[in-house]
């Protein structure tokens, strides 16, 4: 679905953030990106959904290579769930999460029935329903972060990327959030590339893990496979040890995110 060959990118003036690297996300299946801050994990997201350009190299969406599509297709295809998002101006909930079909409207760019039917839908799948006509500017952390979900949900796409989604969020805001997008990989058969930076968190969530260095990729595969003492403290730079959690421990996780693993 998401295919990565040798790209490298450079901010203007600067090292590479990304070089020669090569990647393949499965398609239906939880990608997560692990590594310190200035590894080039926002970087590599921003790639695969058009924002940035690689200098080398070729990015391709289910089989369609990135520079050949438009803005509109790409967002038909690539849905971005970003960290908090502020708004100058008093929108609605409805108002954000109709912003979700903007790839898919006419030349006049009038939301249709199917439109607002749409988003209303989406607000149905994220438990959001009566929020339709609060002000964006009135919701908690948890509440924002939803909504922008649902946003990205509304595009309707087959390649759900986020960055960091659970960023200033309680713990039960990020289990609820990572709960639902594990629900909807598996029911919907959605490719998710996450950037997350709680290894446990990303344990528990991914079905693979991809773990990057200075712009490459240094270790990739299942997470009971790659997240072991030797590869974290290789990535992170400390020394890290690996647990066994008991089962009393694991009661505390929510029964149906361990059913996902």
């Amino acid at each position: 679905m998401v295919e990565i060959d040798n790209i490298s990118f450079a901010y203007p003036n600067q090292q590479p953030v990304l070089k020669d690297l090569s990647v393949h996300f499965p398609a239906g299946q939880i990608s997560v990106i692990l590594g310190r801050n200035g590894s080039g994990k926002s970087t590599l997201l921003r790639c695969i959904y058009g924002a940035l350009y690689p200098q080398q190299g070729n990015v391709t969406l289910h089989k369609e290579q990135l520079f050949q599509l438009s803005h509109r297709q790409i967002a038909k295809k690539v849905a971005v769930v970003r960290q908090q998002t502020h708004y100058i101006f008093p929108y609605s909930v409805l108002d954000i999460v109709s912003m979700g079909r903007t790839p898919h409207l006419n030349f006049f760019n009038v939301l249709r029935e199917k439109d607002i039917a749409i988003s209303r839908e989406t607000l149905a799948l994220v438990g959001m329903s009566g929020y339709a006509d609060k002000k964006v500017s009135e919701l908690s952390s948890g509440e924002s972060q939803m909504v922008l979900l649902a946003r990205a949900l509304a595009q309707r796409t087959p390649i759900l990327l986020l960055d960091e989604p659970n960023v200033h969020l309680d713990i039960y805001n990020q289990v609820r959030i990572l709960q639902l997008i594990a629900r909807l990989s598996q029911q919907e058969r959605l490719t998710v590339i996450a950037v997350l930076h709680n290894p446990e968190i990303a344990y528990w969530f991914a079905d693979y893990i991809f773990m990057l260095e200075k712009g490459q990729i240094k270790f990739s595969g299942l997470p009971q496979e790659v997240m072991t003492a030797a590869n974290l403290s290789a990535v992170y730079g400390i020394p890290m040890t690996t647990h066994e959690l008991s089962l009393h421990y694991l009661a505390m996780v929510p029964k149906d995110f361990l059913n996902h693993k």
